[in-house]
This record gives structure tokens, C-alpha cells and sequence, in this order.
């Protein structure tokens, strides 16, 4: 929780942070979906966005469920998503 905390102070602070969304979808077809701000890209952001991307996401996983994800507004964290989450 405090370090959630400390990087929304640091988004706050980067002029150019962005939104990004992310879906959840169930086979039944539902779909839960997300929009936060992270910190703009490149250097040592890349890293934190990554952190706070993932914890969020298996949060929302394990609060939501799903089976399919879906992701808007950072492409390098969604590269990196799908090396983490894909099964090969």
C-alpha cells in the first residue's frame, strides 16, 4: 500500500505520465475494466510501471477473474505482460 502511495506521488509529479486501461474479460463475455495514470517512459520508470502494472493486474485477476487481458496506453508493459503471463 505505501509503495502504490509513493508511485502515485511520483505520477503526480511527471508531466508526462499517462492513463492506461486495462480489461478484464471472462469467457461468459463479461468484461471488467481499469484506467489508472503511470509514470511516463524510459530509464528506471519502465521498471516501477512494470511493478505496479503486474501487482495490480494479478490483484484485479484474483478480485475479478478472467481469462483474456487486454491493455491500452503502454505498450512496453504490455510486451513485458505477455512474457509474464502467456503459458509458453
Amino acid at each position: 500500500m505505501l509503495w502504490n502511495r509513493a508511485y502515485q506521488s511520483k505520477v503526480a509529479k511527471d508531466r508526462g505520465a499517462r492513463t492506461i486501461d486495462l480489461a478484464l474479460c471472462r469467457p461468459d463475455g463479461t468484461t471488467f475494466r481499469w484506467s489508472g495514470r503511470v509514470l511516463s517512459p524510459g530509464g528506471e520508470n519502465d521498471a516501477l510501471t512494470l511493478r505496479y502494472i503486474e501487482r495490480h493486474l494479478k490483484f484485479l485477476l484474483w478480485q475479478k477473474g478472467g481469462s483474456r487481458v487486454l491493455l491500452a496506453g503502454a505498450p512496453e508493459v504490455a510486451t513485458a505482460l505477455s512474457g509474464i503471463y502467456s503459458a509458453d
